[in-house]
């Protein structure tokens, strides 16, 4: 058995980085305020999913995917050998 400690880094970069986009293409369907700026509802949850966006993508880069594809692999093995 393999002791090396597992690494999904990248996978959570690039999940991360599908959900902020979705997130932000879901804050432009928020209702529009009947007073005032009707843009005003929709700063904040862009300025959220433009976050986490960003944080998913620099987690995507800084994460060594050479090891999320072993860890992806010793995975595999170990449901194979059930």
């Amino acid at each position: 058995m393999n002791n090396q400690k597992s690494d999904f880094s990248a996978l959570t970069g690039i999940v991360t980085t599908l959900v902020g986009i979705i997130y932000l293409i879901m804050c432009y369907f928020v209702p529009r305020a009947p007073m005032g700026d009707p843009l005003d509802p929709i700063y904040f949850p862009a300025g959220l999913g433009v976050l986490l966006t960003g944080f998913g993508v620099i987690l995507f880069i800084k994460s060594d995917k050479s090891v999320m594809v072993q860890s992806i692999k010793n995975l595999n093995q170990m449901s194979t050998k059930r």
